[in-house]
């Protein structure tokens, strides 16, 4: 591909400085939000299930009002809320119709149903009978208000905490990320994968993601640090116990090790961060380094990436995402002896 060819793509977008959007005719396909994701076992009690009503049901005292989209449990079609999330079927009417077997449900609050939009949560079951073949997982968005940063920051962190004491999950990731468009096509355009590799080379603490590919690959290792990182007890001994970790994370500055049963969460700091466009390198980035040398024996070396192998050359020192590179990506935060080229 030409890079007149991208030059093109790319000038079809417009990026709103302002809320960390980007749009493609007048469409949000990529926006900057505080994401919170959990890869997870679905046990035969229900247990995790029953705990993600729980979830749903704090998410909706929140955004509730706000949520305009769902889709039919049936038929997968996309529906408008009309009162926001109680106007509709409730989560556990979803999940009850689901039986042992493979579910999902979305609730998002874009004013269009195909856009980005920093108000979501959704869930995706394997079912009882793939429970050990592939992961449930549950995420959800929340919008990044600067006026009210400390505040909701604050508050994110214990609701953080809080929803992995109930759902107890395998491992999960929380922090800045950027959210994707719901429209397939769009999504797939040449501009958008160079979107998420900019973003990628320029912003370390922005995460990129797909949820379907990290469900089915990483079941034996982590993704890698985040600003909050999720560990099960599984993780926690192969780093050697609880009492190494704390003794690690005390050299940090500012990093935090809160254990719940069945695991624990750690803190990258008081608050997530971006990077301030400079690179992997960002001084600000240090806590995420901390952790990241803590997790990196349980960290996934061999990801075979997102997107498509392509010839893509990409200007100011970024490279596109190519299975080598996202490989390059995760270690972004890895001692430098162990980073992949």
């Amino acid at each position: 591909m030409s890079s007149d060819s991208i030059r093109d793509d790319m000038s079809q977008m417009v990026f709103n400085k302002d809320d960390w959007s980007t749009s493609v005719n007048g469409l949000v396909f990529r926006k900057v939000v505080l994401e919170l994701v959990f890869y997870f076992y679905e046990d035969e009690a229900l247990r995790s299930r029953a705990a993600m009503i729980k979830i749903m049901e704090e998410y909706a005292d929140i955004f509730g009002p706000k949520l305009r989209w769902t889709t039919n449990p049936d038929t997968g079609k996309w529906k408008a809320l009309k009162n926001g999330y109680r106007s509709y079927m409730t989560l556990d009417e979803w999940l009850m119709k689901a039986g042992d077997g493979v579910w999902e449900f979305i609730y998002h609050g874009a004013q269009d149903r195909q856009e980005a939009g920093d108000i979501l949560i959704c869930g995706v079951g394997s079912g009882i009978a793939l429970a050990k073949k592939g992961f449930s997982r549950l995420f959800c968005y929340f919008p990044v208000d600067d006026a009210n940063f400390s505040k909701s920051i604050q508050e994110l962190t214990e609701r953080a905490y809080k929803w992995a004491k109930m759902l107890k999950p395998f491992h999960g990731y929380g922090g800045y990320a950027l959210a994707t468009s719901h429209d397939l096509i769009i999504d797939s355009y040449v501009a958008t994968i160079v979107l998420d590799s900019c973003y990628s080379c320029t912003h370390p603490g922005i995460n990129i993601n797909s949820f379907t590919t990290d469900s089915n690959h990483l079941t034996k290792e982590i993704k890698s640090a985040d600003w909050l990182t999720f560990l099960s007890d599984h993780f926690l001994e192969k780093l050697g116990g609880s009492d190494k970790i704390k003794m690690q994370l005390t050299a940090g500055d500012g990093l935090v090790y809160r254990p719940y049963p069945g695991g624990a969460m750690i803190m990258a700091g008081p608050r997530p961060e971006t990077g301030d466009g400079i690179g992997w390198d960002d001084p600000v980035m240090e806590p995420y380094r901390q952790v990241g040398r803590i997790v990196e024996p349980i960290r996934m070396k061999k990801h075979k990436g997102y997107f498509r192998t392509r010839d893509i050359i990409l200007e100011g020192g970024c490279k596109y995402l190519s299975p080598p590179q996202f490989r390059v990506w995760l270690a972004r935060f890895s001692p430098k002896e162990t980073d992949e080229s």
